[in-house]
Parts: C-alpha cells; structure tokens; sequence
C-alpha cells in the first residue's frame, strides 16, 4: 500500500515510495503493469523518472569525476613506484 499524503491537489507519495516505484521499472517491469498494480497514473510515474533520473544522473557525474581523480592518483603512485624500484637496482648493483 503506498505512503501517502492526500492534500488538495491529490496524492503525494513519500520519497521512499517513489524511490521503490521507480526501482521496479529500472528492474524491468514497465510502467503500464507498476501503475496498474499500485493504482497510480502511469503519467506519475515518468513524472518521477525524469526528477529523480536528474539525482541519478548528477550521482553518476559525482562517481565519475572521482573515477578520474583515482585514477590520476595511480598513475602518480605508480609511476613513483617505478622510480623506486629503478632507484633500487641501482643502488643494489653498485653496493
């Protein structure tokens, strides 16, 4: 049963609520039959879609600006790596 507010417009859903609708669309089942079986208008449903695919998005641009940074930071820990190990046979070469 969904969590709901009713006010003077209609029906407000809890962000919880939304949050699982939306989830079994992106877990394959299609709009029509998730509306249908929770008894809302389809037309809430892309409504949330596009507000909250806005948060999804802007958490998948956050993750992605931190994949670069990681991965600069292991070039940088790799390539001194590298010079330590060169530095190493040197100094064991010599000694």
């Amino acid at each position: 049963m969904p969590n709901q507010v009713n006010n003077k417009r209609g029906q407000k859903y809890d962000q919880s609520f939304k949050e699982q609708v939306l989830q079994k669309v992106r877990g394959g089942q299609s709009v029509p039959k998730v509306a249908i079986e929770l008894g809302i208008r389809e037309s809430v449903i892309y409504q949330w879609q596009g507000k909250l695919g806005t948060d999804d998005k802007r958490k998948i641009s956050d993750l992605e600006k931190e994949v670069f940074q990681l991965r600069n930071q292991l070039k940088q820990v790799e390539m001194e790596r590298d010079i330590l190990k060169k530095t190493t046979a040197i100094f064991t070469k010599s000694g």
